[in-house]
């Protein structure tokens, strides 16, 4: 492991939310694979049924039975691509981050949750990318500490936007909204987390434990340099 990935998941709840996206994520892969194993199975049983009755498998519902393993194979790659993208963000300290992109793949790390509390997620950004230097897992795990309560939240039928835009002196703004009622809370755990991270990160919070949107105001530059 790189230096710097041994610094962003040391005691700062990164090693907790690195576990929690890689069992998301390779749960999502063995269900792939399992997808695959049966429809094997089932192909396997197919050709066997027809050599005991010496007819010809039927062909056209094989080749459907193969295009459907075709899309498993692909899901599976976007799936393994995404963990690379993942365990990649811990290799650098900072860099220039387009926080549009790195919210919608926030998104698609979360996509399991929100499948599983019946949540819609949904990013707006602006069409000129709007770049912040600082640490792409940093900034992942801090929309995590948020997007995870507004999921649990906004309930069954619910739905979480992540909106990104521009702040003074080169900063951009986090917005969090979606169909939750009162406050969006924090448990003691992720608002300790949160807490270094602010402090880390130079980011400041609004709206937190207020009725209505939550907002995390990132600057131009915020280096991360673990305590």
């Amino acid at each position: 492991m790189e230096k710097n990935a041994g610094k962003a998941l040391g005691g700062d709840g990164g090693l907790e939310f690195f576990g929690r996206i890689t069992a998301s994520v390779s749960h999502e892969l063995k269900n792939s694979l399992a997808v695959i194993n049966e429809i094997s199975g089932l192909m396997a049983d197919l050709t066997a049924m027809a050599v005991r009755k010496g007819q010809t498998p039927d062909l056209e519902r094989f080749g459907s039975l193969a295009s459907r393993i075709g899309d498993q194979v692909s899901r599976a790659d976007r799936i393994i691509k995404r963990l690379n993208r993942f365990s990649h963000t811990v290799d650098e300290q900072a860099r220039m981050l387009d926080l549009g992109d790195a919210a919608l793949f926030l998104c698609a790390l979360c996509g399991r949750f929100a499948d599983q509390r019946v949540v819609t997620l949904e990013v707006e950004a602006p069409e000129t990318p709007v770049f912040v230097e600082t640490s792409a897992f940093a900034f992942l795990l801090v929309g995590f500490l948020f997007l995870d309560h507004a999921m649990t939240q906004a309930g069954n039928g619910g739905r979480v936007n992540l909106t990104i835009c521009r702040a003074g002196e080169g900063g951009a703004e986090l917005g969090l909204s979606g169909t939750w009622t009162g406050p969006l809370c924090l448990g003691p755990e992720p608002l300790e987390t949160l807490e270094i991270w602010e402090n880390r990160l130079g980011i400041r919070t609004q709206g937190l434990g207020l009725d209505g949107a939550v907002t995390v105001l990132w600057p131009a530059r915020s280096p991360v340099e673990a305590e």
